[in-house]
Formats: structure tokens, sequence, C-alpha cells
């Protein structure tokens, strides 16, 4: 991991979004102060504004089109601003304003093929403009607030991740219809992060469970993977190479080879008591008076998903294959001595940043990480793992 560079001005505010460009090292950024800057690296290695705007309200996302050059902002006033940054990177010049919503704005998709930007606002609606009349195709009102989005512009399918934990798939027609037709349930609360992989069919998600979450969409079986190796909370995914890259809120980055072999974990069984020594959970009430004994707290192994008392469940090892990476968790005796060493080898490394994030943008093409630091600076890093 080789860095690139630093961005710091006391005079910013906190900076709530960038955007990596692929000319000249530079990024974009949007700010607490409702300014909107363009970054260049000078030729003495520090960075320089080439560019500073300031909005009618703060920015909260940016998506850029690298091939024509359109910036959009999503804003805290709910709407979203069009600007086209000039070849030189010195213009960025306004060209349409998109009255999407009356609340502030979460994220921001692009869908190319039907030349719309879609955004999902923080009462939970779902708007979808023309990018080139400006004109407004559609509302939808989700059921769960969504906070990050992201489309398969050639099903249509749009996939929003949730304050609550769920993914909401939404069906786009030709015409700008929109229809649920599916819901996702794995993470256990909000989503951070949501990414789709057009190559592979996979979608994955990651949120402050701490938890990644790989569904195989193109499959059409359910099927899902769970990686889990963060201990920060994993707030931003990339994918290349058929290599999964999650970065936390610590700066921790992994990355998931996701050629090799893995399987999903077992469901957990649910027991009044335990499934191996059969003693009572404690609140098998009838099973304790009988036997008068005490209640055990129940714990499950994490290889068959049985319920387990402590005693029973007091071997801890790895399990890279069920996505069980780098921290021990529960098994019981008769799995813990299946588990062969070789099963126990790491399918992923770790490396960090070093920084305190509050959010981080990843560029596939430039393998350039930039990440938004809790101190109001901005540090880029090569991604090279």
């Amino acid at each position: 991991m080789s860095a690139v560079g630093e961005v710091a001005d006391p005079s910013m505010g906190m900076v709530k979004s960038t955007a990596i460009i692929r000319d000249d090292d530079g990024i974009i950024t949007v700010s607490s102060d409702n300014s909107i800057r363009v970054w260049l690296k000078r030729s003495n290695g520090q960075y320089w504004p080439s560019v500073c705007h300031f909005l009618t309200s703060a920015g909260r996302k940016i998506k850029i089109d690298h091939d024509s050059r359109q910036v959009f902002i999503g804003q805290e006033s709910g709407t979203v601003q069009l600007f086209e940054l000039s070849e030189d990177l010195n213009v960025l010049a306004s060209k349409r304003v998109f009255n999407s919503h009356d609340v502030p704005v979460n994220d921001l998709a692009l869908c190319k093929k039907k030349n719309w930007i879609i955004s999902g606002g923080a009462d939970g609606t779902i708007s979808i403009s023309e990018i080139g009349s400006g004109v407004k195709v559609s509302d939808y009102r989700c059921t769960i607030v969504p906070k990050n989005i992201d489309i398969d512009a050639e099903s249509g399918v749009l996939f929003c991740g949730t304050s609550e934990g769920s993914i909401i798939l939404v069906r786009i027609s030709s015409d700008g219809i929109c229809s649920e037709v599916n819901k996702l349930q794995g993470h256990t609360s909000e989503i951070t992060s949501i990414l789709w992989e057009p190559k592979t069919n996979f979608l994955f998600s990651c949120s402050t469970d701490k938890t990644i979450m790989c569904w195989d969409i193109g499959g059409k079986k359910g099927l899902y993977l769970r990686l889990q190796g963060h201990q920060d909370i994993p707030i931003s995914l990339s994918f290349k190479d058929m290599s999964l890259y999650s970065i936390g809120t610590a700066g921790n980055c992994i990355c998931w080879d996701m050629t090799k072999q893995r399987s999903a974990p077992p469901e957990w069984t649910e027991s009044d008591s335990c499934e191996i020594c059969k003693g009572p959970f404690f609140w098998n009430f009838k099973q304790m008076w009988e036997e008068k004994t005490m209640g055990k707290r129940q714990h499950h192994c994490r290889k068959c998903g049985k319920a387990l008392c402590q005693k029973c469940a007091s071997n801890q090892i790895v399990m890279p294959k069920l996505g069980f990476e780098f921290s021990p968790v529960r098994v019981c005796k008769s799995c813990s001595e299946s588990v062969s060493d070789a099963d126990k080898t790491p399918l992923a490394k770790m490396t960090s940043f070093n920084r305190q994030c509050i959010n981080i943008e990843i560029d596939n093409t430039l393998s350039r990480v930039a990440t938004i630091n809790r101190n109001k600076s901005i540090s880029l890093f090569n991604l090279e793992l």
C-alpha cells in the first residue's frame, strides 16, 4: 500500500463525499460548508484546489461519469445538481438541477444505458430523472429508507440497501415504472455499502454488523456467502480481478480471493436445551425445576449450527471456507476435530491505512483509494495487496 498524497485544508468543512479523477491524481470533494472543490496534485507533491464553488446547500454524495466528465452532486436540500468538468480540470460548469426530493439525498446511481440519474432520498423515495432533458421519469417510495443504491443496467433491477439491514430489489421498466420484486435478508443492522458486479452477477453488501454478504443473484437459487474478518465496520467495497476489497472505519483493508471455494455457514438450530449434554438453557424453567439445576446460556457451533452450552462449545477455530477468516469462532468438539490445518489456511489478506475513516472512495481503473478522515483530511493510496 503506497501513499499518493494528502489533502488538508483547515478552512474547509467536514468532507461528506469524494470522487477520484483519473487525470493528474485529482479528486473532487463536497463539504459541510456547502463547497465543492477540485483538488490537483502540484509539482511539489502538495494538493491545491483548482476549482472552488459554493452550493445553495451542502453536498452529501458525488457520482462521476468519467467518460463524459459529468459530475452529479446529491445535496442536503434534496436536489441533484449536474456539473461538467473541463478537460484542463480548471472549470466546473453547472449544467442542470434535478428537483428530485424534498429531503436529503442518501445516494446516487447512474444508469448510462438509459441516460438516467437515480437518487435515493432520506424519506424512502427513489427518484429517476432523464439526464439530457432534466425531466423526472418517475418516483417510487420504498417500504424502508434506502441508504445505499446500485443498479444492474441490463436487467433494470435497482438494489437498495436499507437502514434496517435488508436489501430491496426494485425492477425499473423501460418507461421508468418501479415495482418491488424481492427482499434479501442477511444483515442485522444498517447497510453501509452495496456493490453490483455485472461480470459475475454477484451483489456484495456490508453493514454495521461488521459482516460482508455475497449474493449470487445470477444463479437464481438464493445462494449467498457470509464473509467475516473486520473488527471495524466495513464501509466501502470494490471488486477487481476476481478479488473483493473491503475497507473499514479503522482503515483496515481486506482482499478476499473470490476464486477460492467457499460455503455458506449453516442455519442455527433452536432448542430449549444443549443438543450435546442436554442441559437446559436459562429460559427452560420446566427442565431447570425438574433437574434442580441452573440454566445455561445458548451458543451455536459455527460449523454444524447446533445449539450448545458454553462447555460444549468451548473450542474456537478459524474456518476461512465458511467466511470466518481471522478471528476464531465457537465450534463443538467433533467439528473442531474434523477441521484440518489445511482448512484453516487464510483465503484473504489484510493490510491497514492507519486512518480513522468516515467515508472511503475506491477507483478500480486506477486501483486508488481516497479515505475521508475524522480530522477533515483526505488521504490517497494506491491499492496494492
